[in-house]
């Protein structure tokens, strides 16, 4: 729930995560957040496997790690709702 406001307020220029679910981790236990703070850095791992497995408030865009809003993840699931075929453009997200 915590991780998710945070997701929901972050600037664009701190919203690009490192591909990978480690390096995202270090990143992120690096930014001292406090609802990360008592968290070793495997269950930061773990919580950044989950928001991007299970909670959708993680995805990739252009081998980041990004705010599911800001995902290719959510594009695609935004044109499957709408029955439309992604377009070649969207596809490069």
């Amino acid at each position: 729930e915590k991780l998710a406001e945070y997701l929901e307020t972050l600037p664009a220029e701190e919203a690009e995560l490192p591909g990978g679910r480690y390096a995202c981790a270090q990143v992120l236990a690096g930014r001292r957040l406090p609802f990360l703070q008592h968290c070793s850095l495997g269950e930061v791992c773990h919580i950044v496997q989950l928001a991007l497995s299970k909670r959708n408030l993680l995805g990739y865009s252009e081998g980041s790690i990004v705010p599911f809003g800001r995902s290719l993840e959510d594009v695609k699931s935004q044109f499957a709702a709408r029955k439309q075929p992604l377009s070649k453009a969207a596809e490069g997200l």
